[in-house]
């Protein structure tokens, strides 16, 4: 599937989605040590927004979160 033009025209779809619902941006991660999907992000026009940090909830700690009141 790599090198299909799938992404692409994936992330393209979402783009005009979120530009014909008046939305001013699209966020997501990526893995850092992937530097053939950086490259292609990149390529996008997008730009890396390196302050940004990344959260997980996961396993217990989303459980533990997930009954509290």
């Amino acid at each position: 599937m790599r090198g299909s033009g799938a992404g692409r025209s994936l992330l393209r779809a979402l783009a005009r989605l979120a530009a014909a619902r008046g939305l001013s941006r699209v966020d997501w991660t990526a893995d850092r040590s992937n530097a053939r999907l950086l490259a292609f992000y990149d390529e996008t026009g997008a730009s890396r927004e390196e302050e940004k940090v990344f959260f997980r909830l996961k396993g217990q700690a989303l459980e533990d979160f997930a009954s509290e009141d």
